[in-house]
C-alpha cells in the first residue's frame, strides 16, 4: 500500500510541475508554520498559479499543496 501511495503521489507531482511549466503568467507560493495543541510544529507550502482552459479559452485560478512537514 504505502507503494502505491508514494507511486501516486509521483505521478501527480509530475502532472503539477507540467502545469506549472504551462500557467500563462507567474506563480505565488506560501508558507505557513503552525504548532498542533501538543506543540508539535508543521510547515505546509501552497503554490498558487492562473490555468488557461483550453476548450473554453477561460482563465481559472488554481491551488496546489506541495509540501507539508513535521518540523
Amino acid at each position: 500500500m504505502h507503494k502505491l501511495i508514494i507511486k501516486a503521489w509521483e505521478a501527480y507531482f509530475k502532472d503539477l510541475k507540467q502545469e506549472l511549466a504551462d500557467a500563462p503568467g507567474q506563480i505565488s507560493y506560501m508558507g505557513d508554520i503552525w504548532p498542533t495543541k501538543a506543540q508539535y510544529p508543521y510547515l505546509a507550502i501552497t503554490t498558487h498559479w492562473i490555468h488557461r482552459d483550453k476548450s473554453t479559452k477561460g482563465l481559472q485560478l488554481c491551488s496546489a499543496l506541495i509540501a507539508f512537514h513535521c518540523l
